[in-house]
């Protein structure tokens, strides 16, 4: 399916045509966070069927293994007494120790074995010491007959619901508590659990979840089915460019194969969390400039294998024309670390890609380098074609798409904590009052 990006922003414009929606106001960062999905959406749909995930979805904390299983109990209101299991042991000690569905199988095995019908009491006792009476016995016979105990049959039941869980989460699945109690419902019925003893009520579930380390999470990413089918193909490809760097350090050092990308910030950015008093349902946060939270700046940084974060930094500020003003040029703060050009959307171009490959990548490496770029259509190799390299042997190797954020290292190690930083930077400088101002 082959979508044109322009008839859709068109459709758009014409649906949300109305007077109800042509209200001016400042761009928050709720709004700017949306539209970044809205971009991500369309552009992840060009060529591919969409999946559309709910905003929240149940995985486990620890997604590296999955969680022994626990058999969970289903008390309600209704519940009867006579369906617990009497059959716990106590020792000296007083420790109670629940016996074994296996342990009573063979009991009640050896008492039908013998040749002219069961056996004594005495005589299975005297094999199966755990045994208290012949009531307990009799219990023991009805459980196998019925193909386990309440406990066991609970077990069934979470092992089930786990299963299907983890097949549901692998595949990206959105799962809710709804899911786990239809999978449970599903599972009482393949074990003969009576239903008047199991509902799959809220509680079950709430314990379900705790004991399996099972929590609700918000999605912070669409899928589609094209890339969940490619995901292995995507990794492959990211191994094989992995191992292609790897020998490309070999030859020329860890000095000289580097890494570029580019990333929007806010000039003022905060945490979005604060500590507040139980209750609160207002919780406002003060800020220098409601623009600073909306309007944002691209850097494009280079770093080596070996760590070494080149120096200047390139940095595109957002001015409108494209151009800045003489007033802006005039008070501009000014460093030899930072190279400063202005765009129309504080974003790079194509244009702005190439004077950065000629201003600043080729002016910081040495004879030969490798340098890895992500695939955006405005920094290929093709582009950087016409550059003088001034003698320098330069390689560029795309990193496939769709695998940056998994080898990537900017994006795997670098903007986040980069973010964090400012965004913690940004609080102090209000909590202490210092006289920085975020936007200059």
């Amino acid at each position: 399916m082959t979508m044109n990006v322009r008839n859709i922003l068109n459709l758009l414009q014409e649906a949300f045509n109305y007077p109800q929606y042509n209200i001016d106001s400042a761009i928050n960062d709720d709004e700017k966070a949306f539209a970044s999905q809205l971009e991500n959406i369309i552009k992840d749909s060009i060529d591919s069927v969409l999946t559309f995930e709910n905003y929240t979805t149940l995985c486990c904390e620890d997604n590296t293994a999955l969680p022994e299983t626990h058999a969970i109990e289903d008390f309600h209101d209704d519940f009867h007494e006579d369906f617990h299991d009497n059959d716990i042991i106590n020792d000296n000690k007083k420790v109670k120790t629940m016996i074994d569905f296996e342990y009573k199988e063979k009991a009640v095995q050896y008492w039908h074995s013998g040749k002219k019908g069961k056996l004594k009491f005495e005589s299975v006792r005297s094999k199966f010491k755990k045994i208290q009476n012949i009531a307990m016995l009799y219990r023991w016979e009805m459980q196998v007959k019925e193909g386990g105990t309440r406990n066991t049959k609970l077990l069934e039941i979470s092992k089930y619901v786990m299963q299907q869980f983890q097949n549901a989460h692998l595949k990206s699945i959105p799962i809710h508590d709804i899911d786990i109690k239809r999978w449970a419902l599903n599972a009482r019925n393949e074990v003969k659990l009576p239903r008047e003893f199991f509902t799959a009520s809220s509680k079950w579930i709430h314990n379900f979840k705790i004991k399996h380390g099972i929590v609700s999470r918000k999605i912070n990413k669409f899928t589609t089915q094209t890339l969940l089918s490619k995901k292995g193909d995507l990794v492959q490809e990211a191994n094989q460019f992995v191992s292609k760097i790897r020998e490309q350090i070999s030859l020329l050092g860890a000095d000289n194969v580097h890494n570029s990308d580019q990333s929007g910030f806010n000039y003022e950015s905060h945490a979005g969390r604060t500590l507040s008093f139980k209750g609160t349902t207002k919780v406002e946060c003060l800020t220098q400039s409601k623009n600073s939270l909306t309007h944002s700046y691209t850097i494009q940084p280079i770093v080596s294998a070996s760590g070494l974060l080149k120096s200047p930094l390139f940095i595109v500020l957002q001015e409108t024309g494209g151009q800045f003003g003489p007033v802006v040029e005039m008070n501009m703060y000014k460093a030899e670390n930072i190279v400063v050009v202005p765009s129309k959307s504080g974003k790079l171009s194509s244009d702005l890609a190439v004077q950065w490959y000629k201003d600043i990548y080729l002016s910081v490496v040495d004879e030969q380098s490798v340098l890895c770029l992500d695939s955006w259509t405005g920094q290929t190799k093709k582009n950087f074609d016409n550059v003088n390299l001034e003698g320098k042997d330069v390689n560029i190797f795309t990193i496939p798409a769709g695998t940056t954020g998994m080898i990537q290292p900017l994006d795997v190690y670098g903007f986040r904590p980069w973010k964090n930083f400012l965004k913690h930077f940004s609080d102090l400088i209000i909590l202490y009052g210092f006289d920085v101002t975020c936007e200059k």
